[in-house]
């Protein structure tokens, strides 16, 4: 159960460094493999070829994402922001509770279900934030060419 908790908190954790710090280079990353990685091939020699010469030529938009997503001090910025999310004030109040408890009994090791618990309830919180703004930016750009045209 815990490897499941931990890979669910490295999905957000993936989804919103993309969604906020990796935006353009994930982008550049797709754009690259759209123009130069054959979609839906017959799977015969020459297309895997094909699709093996347009990885390498995209192999340095990916590793420009994963140095973007590797960057510790984004990591630390996420995780802070996630932990300080008034929506997840009783998963904080038990987290730090859990510590003065365990002060003792090293109190982070003894705790790490309840600072899962704290950083998934604000990672979810962002994701859905960050959700609910692309919406309305989608909404802004459909809506904005009616109304010129008004």
């Amino acid at each position: 159960m815990s490897s499941e908790n931990d890979e669910a908190v490295n999905l957000l954790l993936t989804q919103i460094l993309k969604d906020r710090f990796c935006l353009q280079q994930n982008n550049d990353l797709e754009a690259c493999v759209a123009n130069y990685v054959p979609q839906n091939g017959d799977g015969s020699y020459v297309e895997q070829s094909l699709q093996r010469k347009g990885l390498k030529i995209c192999e340095p938009y990916s590793e420009v994402l994963q140095k973007c997503m590797h960057d510790d001090r984004k990591h630390h910025t996420v995780m802070r922001f996630a932990s300080q999310q008034p929506e997840c004030k009783g998963e904080r109040n038990h987290y730090f509770k859990c510590q003065r408890v365990n002060a003792n009994n090293g109190g982070d090791a003894a705790c790490e279900r309840e600072a899962r618990e704290m950083l998934m309830c604000g990672l979810a919180f962002m994701i859905q934030k960050n959700n609910r703004k692309n919406e309305q930016k989608q909404q802004r750009m459909t809506n904005k060419p009616q109304a010129d045209l008004q």
